[in-house]
């Protein structure tokens, strides 16, 4: 099958049909106009995002409102003013007030969540007071550039890396945004010149699509780059992709890669590597354990970086003990939080090694006896080495101590109840995780 063919039966899957394109469009237009009545003069509404640069995926349309406020009102008043507009467009719907960056409010209109965003109305990106101004711009950026025919290969590089979990700007994935994913399809014009670039891409490289600095060099020296930089159209002195972890970066390459060397529809789906993780696969792996407890009801930003934060110090405590760790994940399913470390080994030996000083050190050589009277004392290699008993031989043992200094729990995990460990995790959390972990064989 031809790339083109192949693309094509992707898009087919992923790009939203005329009706649903229709729906959401009056769905857009209806909240425009009943908001605009009743929001007070030289206020004006507008839709960003996705939907109104015509990229959003068939099932993941999200209508993102922006309310653009006049520079003389204070942002104290922002919330309010807005909130009063909704009441009174929607008095049946339900709304509540929402905090990432900015203050929201998010409206529940006929089974869809819609956020409404206050901003200044600005027209560039030296006016902004906060980085939420900035969005429209985006938008307007985008609508101005983006041909026709690219906003098809918007998707399939979104869909692409959605299905590796590679896609979103959140703190949970630190991926690739909808905005960053546009700007590669504008340099690089479609998905498979940007897969083909991506497969060769050398660290440290910048993109300026406006061409604001002479050479790359400026841009890396300036950013302190060590990986990518996407230099934003609209404000020269952000870096789009500065959210993007390594760890996603070096994934989309391999991926790249693969996808290049034995192209197959299944990248838009991941079908083909959910049936490998089936089977022997899973005994033919290292160890897992998993930690789980209850979702915590606090702002996905917030609490995804504790989590973030938390699973490293563990997995960092684990590596401590001497596991050898390979990986650690975590993820969502059915209101709890699982967090998975992977190890070489299920259970380390009774005994430990303890490398010390080299012999001709002699007063550090004294001192390290002196540490360690109790124990076995060898030299090897012209180093002093004590052998002892281990204290921790198993992990599960390891992540209980650690949970035992509270302070080491960030303050919204710490609210969650009982934290369970178990080496029994469900076949949806270790398909998400192995998809994410899994180097894909050509």
């Amino acid at each position: 099958m031809s790339f083109e063919n192949l693309l094509e039966k992707a898009l087919l899957k992923i790009a939203p049909k005329k009706k649903e394109i229709e729906e959401i469009e009056n769905s857009s237009n209806e909240i425009k106009e009943r908001l605009s009545k009743t929001l007070p003069e030289k206020f004006s509404v507008c839709i960003t995002g996705s939907v109104a640069k015509g990229t959003f995926l068939s099932g993941s349309a999200d209508i993102d409102v922006f309310i653009l406020v006049p520079k003389e009102i204070p942002q104290t008043e922002f919330l309010g003013i807005v909130q009063r507009a909704i009441e009174k467009s929607f008095p049946k719907e339900k709304n509540e007030i929402k905090y990432a960056q900015h203050p929201y409010i998010r409206l529940y209109l006929k089974s869809k969540k819609i956020d409404v965003v206050p901003a200044y109305k600005i027209d560039s990106a030296v006016e902004m007071e906060s980085a939420v101004d900035r969005s429209v711009l985006h938008t307007g950026y985008i609508r101005s550039k983006l041909k026709e025919g690219q906003k098809n290969e918007v998707m399939l590089l979104k869909q692409f890396l959605k299905t590796y979990d590679l896609y979103g700007a959140e703190i949970r994935v630190c991926g690739f945004s909808g905005y960053l994913c546009e700007l590669l399809i504008l340099k690089y014009g479609n998905f498979l010149n940007t897969i083909r670039e991506g497969a060769n891409w050398k660290f440290p490289f910048a993109i300026d699509i406006e061409g604001y600095y002479k050479t790359e060099k400026e841009i890396i020296e300036k950013f302190k780059t060590e990986n990518m930089t996407v230099i934003d159209p609209v404000d020269k002195n952000r870096d789009v992709s500065s959210v993007v972890s390594d760890e996603v970066i070096y994934r989309f390459i391999f991926l790249c890669r693969s996808f290049m060397k034995n192209p197959s529809v299944n990248f838009f789906s991941g079908e083909k590597f959910k049936i490998a993780l089936k089977g022997n696969y899973l005994k033919r792996h290292a160890n897992l354990i998993s930690l789980s407890f209850q979702k915590p009801n606090v702002v996905d930003d917030i609490l995804w970086g504790q989590i973030r934060k938390f699973s490293k110090k563990t997995a960092e405590h684990l590596d401590f003990l001497g596991f050898h760790m390979l990986d650690y994940y975590s993820c969502e399913s059915n209101g709890k939080i699982f967090i998975l470390f992977e190890m070489l080994e299920e259970k380390l030996s009774d005994k430990k090694m303890i490398f010390g000083p080299f012999v001709c050190d002699q007063i550090s050589v004294e001192r390290f006896k002196a540490a360690h009277k109790n124990s076995v004392l060898f030299i090897k290699n012209g180093r002093m080495l004590a052998i002892e008993k281990r204290e921790i031989t198993n992990a599960a043992e390891g992540i209980k101590k650690f949970l035992k200094n509270k302070n080491e729990i960030p303050s919204h995990l710490k609210k969650t109840g009982n934290m369970k460990i178990e080496k029994k995790v469900s076949n949806k959390v270790l398909t998400e995780y192995f998809l994410w972990r899994k180097i894909f064989r050509d």
